[in-house]
């Protein structure tokens, strides 16, 4: 009798003689995964080695953890039969049937969740949405550049239209300056075609530095501020006087004594290179003829005498009574 046969009747194997000791191969060959050899009982993990009969501890071995890399011992003892799963094998399946269950369940409720959808007709509102989306991205590049062209057209008109109001405060301070100029030269019997052009060259605009106003500022010779008496800021008939007493400009002036001896009286050189300063829109030299040919041949000056004899505009005024 083989010694499968005699373990298969039921022969302990403490019974074995010496000769018939079989090696773990051949004990998986006739044991179950649950450590029984046909009546025989053993145990697949002990914590006492001393539990086992003596004659049956070789049939286990001490398992072993890796900490760190190093093999440590656990004092656990497992039966060793080839094909039987130990506990980890058993743990690692049951992981894997548990994740399997999950992913079933998962799919499960999707296939509810989505078991009315026509997959054609999910496919055409997917290719829809692509086509929506792919609209709307280009309504915001569109709408974007449309943004930036109208800020550089408004940033242009900007410059533009700032250009336009410099040059019509420039123009509006010729005017005021002219306006004021005007006046004197005619109460100083000056030469406004003559005079007029220097006299704005000492006007100078300026902005506060506080209020950010534009402001006028009369210059002297040197292009310091120009003062007037007991070192008042300088008036625009100061600055016309000035002009009046200087040795360049003063023969500019009616009276003028042309052998050099200074403003006087008229020495018989009439009126020298003066003109006529009498204002023809006053009540006492009112002439419209006159009126007529200064409004043509020099409008500002026309407006200025006009202004001077009490008219809002050298046209349509009426004679002072």
């Amino acid at each position: 009798m083989t010694i499968t046969e005699r373990l298969m009747g039921g022969v302990p194997l403490s019974w074995l003689t010496a000769d018939e000791w079989i090696s773990p191969h051949q004990i998986s060959f006739i044991s179950d995964t649950q450590g029984t050899i046909f009546g025989l009982k053993l145990k697949a993990i002990v914590n006492d080695i001393n539990e086992v009969e003596e004659a049956h501890r070789g049939l286990y071995i001490e398992e072993e953890k890796d900490e760190n890399g190093v093999k440590k011992k656990t004092g656990r003892w497992r039966l060793q039969v080839e094909g039987a799963e130990t506990e980890e094998d058993i743990a690692s399946l049951r992981s894997a049937l548990a994740k399997e269950r999950q992913k079933g369940e998962r799919l499960d409720a999707l296939e509810k969740k989505f078991k009315d959808i026509n997959p054609e007709e999910y496919r055409r509102l997917q290719e829809e949405a692509e086509r929506q989306r792919a609209r709307e991205e280009q309504i915001q590049r569109d709408t974007q550049a449309a943004i930036e062209a109208a800020k550089r057209d408004h940033e242009q008109a900007m410059t533009q239209v700032q250009s336009q109001l410099r040059d019509v405060t420039v123009r509006y301070h010729e005017l005021f300056v002219e306006t004021q100029l005007y006046p004197h030269i005619a109460e100083a019997k000056g030469s406004h075609d003559l005079l007029l052009p220097h006299l704005k060259k000492r006007v100078r605009v300026r902005e506060d530095a506080r209020t950010k106003e534009l402001k006028l500022e009369l210059l002297n010779a040197d292009g310091g501020k120009l003062l007037g008496a007991e070192g008042a800021d300088g008036t625009f008939k100061d600055l016309v006087e000035e002009f009046r007493k200087s040795e360049r400009f003063g023969r500019a002036f009616d009276g003028y004594n042309q052998s050099g001896s200074g403003a006087g009286g008229d020495q018989g050189g009439g009126r020298g290179n003066g003109q006529d300063v009498k204002n023809p829109w006053s009540k006492e030299h009112w002439n419209m003829t006159e009126q007529g040919k200064i409004l043509t041949a020099e409008p500002e000056r026309a407006k200025a005498l006009a202004l001077q004899a009490g008219h809002k505009a050298p046209t349509g005024a009426r004679r002072p009574v």
